[in-house]
């Protein structure tokens, strides 16, 4: 459970047993040797400078052996379990106070750990209370909302999924910017369905439940209707969801599209009034589109070429990373190349492929 395979989507909260000399590069380096993917996530709590490390306090270390000799010597002598109290109360009460403060990463740089920067904080909780108090320090003085909806109404802009926006956020931004913290899965949905209800955000609940806010109605009279829309949303289930810039026409607070294709939806959402909009994904009706003007794309999408010398894999993935290459990022025409390949370590490359159609050329050696 303790390995970063294992986290799903619970936000990781890791100790370092002491301050680490030059944090940043320390932190960086933690970074990319042990996570591959949610670089973004963990929140990294760290003693008082100059504090000897947890594992070498010799306070620590003395009250931790007596309560483990006295759990041992109480199996024939009963007297040594007040004692084993005893000893485990005083190493859990000098701990809950051993990390005052933590950090979360602000600027990554793949190729150069020392680069890297982390924001650093106190959260003035003890115990078993410090993760909720290093969210609450998070969200109150290192979220910045307007970044975050910037992030969001790009996103909807593409239509893309809610999979694909989760997935960007767990990630530190490219190119040198300043990442956004991560808030934690249920908090983002949840801003979600608050930013639909101030009119911002449309979402479609896996093709089949169109949400928005009526128009006309206030954040307080939509919210009601759209709460809870994205609660349960996990797994598979957030690729089949999309989000979108609200419909023009001005619709209800969620309604739920026919199952017969074609038509358009019965009135319904806030106040069960007002005329609603066909239902944007019937079959005769493609998704909406990006339009022209106000940032759109009309016409042929612009690209940027980029090229880098031959390089072992884990350097190439920090180039794409310099690029700004993204996982929501869309490439094209990709050529990977190399002088030569095994016709085993062939057969693994295109086996990790994933589903489509690509041309292959390659010259094989003919045996004599």
């Amino acid at each position: 459970d303790y390995h970063p395979q294992a986290w799903d989507n619970r936000i990781p909260v890791i100790g370092f047993p002491e301050f680490p000399d030059n944090e940043n590069e320390r932190l960086g380096r933690w970074l990319a040797k042990n996570l591959n993917q949610r670089r973004n996530t963990p929140r990294f709590l760290l003693p008082h400078k100059g504090q000897p490390s947890v594992f070498f306090n010799q306070e620590i270390l003395i009250e931790a052996r007596a309560a483990k000799l006295a759990a041992e010597w109480k199996a024939t002598d009963r007297e040594f379990g007040p004692l084993q109290t005893k000893f485990e109360r005083e190493v859990n009460n000098k701990l809950k106070a051993y990390f005052p403060s933590f950090a979360i990463l602000d600027i990554w740089d793949y190729e150069t750990a020392k680069n890297c920067q982390f924001q650093y904080a106190k959260h003035s909780k003890m115990g078993a209370q410090i993760p909720a108090g290093v969210h609450d320090t998070i969200k109150e003085t290192h979220f910045i909302p307007e970044e975050f909806e910037d992030v969001v109404l790009a996103f909807a802009k593409s239509n893309a999924s809610l999979a694909d926006l989760l997935k960007e956020l767990q990630e530190p931004l490219s190119g040198g910017g300043h990442s956004i913290p991560w808030i934690g899965d249920a908090e983002v949905k949840d801003y979600l369905e608050r930013m639909a209800a101030r009119g911002l955000l449309a979402f479609n609940v896996r093709g089949s439940t169109w949400v928005q806010a009526q128009a006309g109605a206030t954040e307080d009279e939509a919210y009601p209707a759209i709460r809870g829309k994205l609660a349960n949303i996990s797994g598979s289930h957030t690729a089949q969801t999309t989000l979108h810039e609200p419909s023009a026409t001005g619709a209800a607070g969620g309604y739920t599209p026919p199952a017969v294709s074609g038509g358009t939806p019965t009135p319904g959402g806030v106040g069960g009034s007002g005329e609603l909009p066909a239902n944007p994904f019937d079959e005769r009706t493609p998704p909406p589109q990006p339009t022209g003007g106000g940032g759109g794309i009309t016409g042929a999408v612009p690209t940027s070429a980029h090229f880098s010398e031959a390089n072992s894999p884990l350097n190439l993935l920090g180039k794409i990373e310099k690029w700004g290459i993204s996982g929501a990022t869309k490439v094209r025409t990709i050529e990977i190349s190399t002088a030569e390949f095994s016709g085993k370590q062939l057969q693994e490359l295109i086996r990790k492929l994933p589903e489509g159609k690509y041309a292959l050329k390659i010259e094989k050696e003919e045996s004599e």
